[in-house]
């Protein structure tokens, strides 16, 4: 079973398989059991420090990062290659953060956020970026252009070859004070619009042809009483699907008509719970929503609105906590739940669950 309950994140690779990022390493299981993959330095001594994140590029390589280590999978060895010990090419800083954008490059906060790294893995480069008063939260890229969300203010770059500079025509994002907010999501729909959730000061969109700022309070006054959690567009949809944290869930199209849907007990068919944490798009355009404490709400644009899943008391094949936090779908379509009692596997063709948790001996941890 798992090595460890605690699950920071899943990926799947192009292969089929789901990698699993726990607190004591990365796990992969191929649909009937889990293989532990140990993380070894350069000198083949564990690395026993906490696992960040497990991600996948472009190109369909895996990467892992530790808070000391940027590892990458060889597909033919099986294992996991250390890099780049990253203790000791930035001076003892840890990472905190790992994303990678579209061109494969890999960006690393390290020393509580504070700092910004980039590795080149076609130079297996890791170069410096900057310095940073208060810690990076958030990182979106596509094409040449890069936004950071700090705890305390928004920064956009754009890039020419291996340089970075600040991008011209961001005081329309100074003047609304965008530069000292609290950003806490980023997205872009396919009209080249920008948006950006916040900690309790809605959302703002950003047009940049038109060098336009505006907050959308105007069209829906709740954004600013809740935190925004999420931001996912759907390009099959053209929605942008935001998840408000106490307050449902909000979907924009393109002319920003928004559409809301909130938690009603006299209603079945709405949402679970207001607390919405992370929004999902499937390969079958629906649209899964993962709540604090009640389960995970299923949306289909060609039937009712919702559908919800619940764990069902005494019955083993449903979900197996209303405490879901995390959905990804696999290449043969099922769905993986992560909960606060292990994980949960959905079978949409035999409607069956299968559970993967301490008690039932697939998982060492809940």
């Amino acid at each position: 079973g798992l090595m460890n309950n605690i699950v920071y994140n899943l990926v799947q690779d192009d292969d089929g398989f789901v990698w699993v990022a726990t607190q004591t390493g990365i796990d992969r299981y191929d649909g009937s059991s889990f293989k532990h993959y140990n993380l070894l330095t350069r000198k083949n001594n564990y690395d026993f420090s906490r696992v960040i994140a497990v991600k996948k590029d472009g190109k369909g390589n895996i990467w892992g990062a530790t808070n000391n280590y940027l590892y990458i999978f060889n597909k033919w060895m099986d294992r996991f290659e250390p890099l780049v010990e990253i203790r000791t090419a930035v001076k003892r800083k840890a990472i905190t953060l790992l994303y990678i954008d579209e061109t494969g490059v890999l960006w690393l906060a390290v020393g509580n956020g504070l700092s910004l790294y980039k590795y080149d893995p076609g130079k297996r480069e890791l170069s410096f970026v900057e310095t940073y008063k208060t810690p990076v939260r958030s990182i979106f890229h596509t094409k040449n252009e890069l936004f950071i969300g700090l705890e305390k203010g928004l920064l956009h770059y754009k890039s020419n070859g291996s340089k970075l500079s600040y991008l011209n025509g961001l005081s329309p994002l100074k003047r609304a004070g965008l530069d000292s907010l609290f950003i806490t999501a980023i997205a872009k729909d396919d009209i080249g619009r920008w948006w950006f959730g916040t900690l309790n000061s809605g959302i703002y969109l950003y047009e940049p042809q038109k060098q336009n700022l505006r907050n959308l309070d105007v069209i829906d006054p709740t954004l600013k009483q809740h935190v925004i959690r999420d931001l996912s567009f759907s390009a099959r949809n053209k929605k942008m699907y935001v998840a408000k944290d106490g307050g449902g869930v909000a979907v924009f199209d393109q002319q920003l008509k928004v559409v809301k849907y909130v938690a009603n007990e006299d209603n079945p068919q709405s949402l679970s719970s207001n607390g919405v944490y992370h929004i999902f798009e499937d390969t079958y355009n629906r649209i899964w929503v993962s709540t604090f404490g009640a389960g995970i709400n299923i949306y289909d644009p060609n039937k009712l609105p919702f559908i919800s899943i619940n764990h069902e008391r005494n019955e083993n094949n449903s979900l197996a906590n209303n405490m879901a936090g995390a959905v990804v779908q696999d290449r043969s379509g099922r769905y993986w739940f992560g909960t606060q009692k292990g994980i949960s596997v959905y079978d949409v063709k035999t409607r069956n669950w299968i559970q993967l948790n301490r008690e039932n001996n697939k998982l060492s941890s809940n």
